[in-house]
């Protein structure tokens, strides 16, 4: 999905390569992603809310099966 998104025009590439799960622990970090197929848009509080997000919906969204299907 990287190699995808690295290859689309731009801005398009940096904007949907800021949000993919690759990205978003150096962008928390501050590290500098000139070189990476990854953008480096979002301030280092809004990643690690994405970065969260990328777990907390899920199981969000699993847990009313989890308890239907355990009953």
């Amino acid at each position: 999905m990287p190699m995808i998104v690295g290859n689309l025009p731009e801005p398009w590439s940096e904007r949907l390569g800021s949000v993919m799960i690759g990205g978003l622990p150096r962008q928390i970090t501050g590290d500098d992603l000139t070189n990476s197929v990854f953008g480096a848009l979002l301030p280092p509080s809004v990643a690690a809310a994405v970065l969260l997000a990328y777990a907390v919906i899920p199981l969000t969204l699993a847990a009313p099966l989890l308890r239907s299907r355990d009953t």
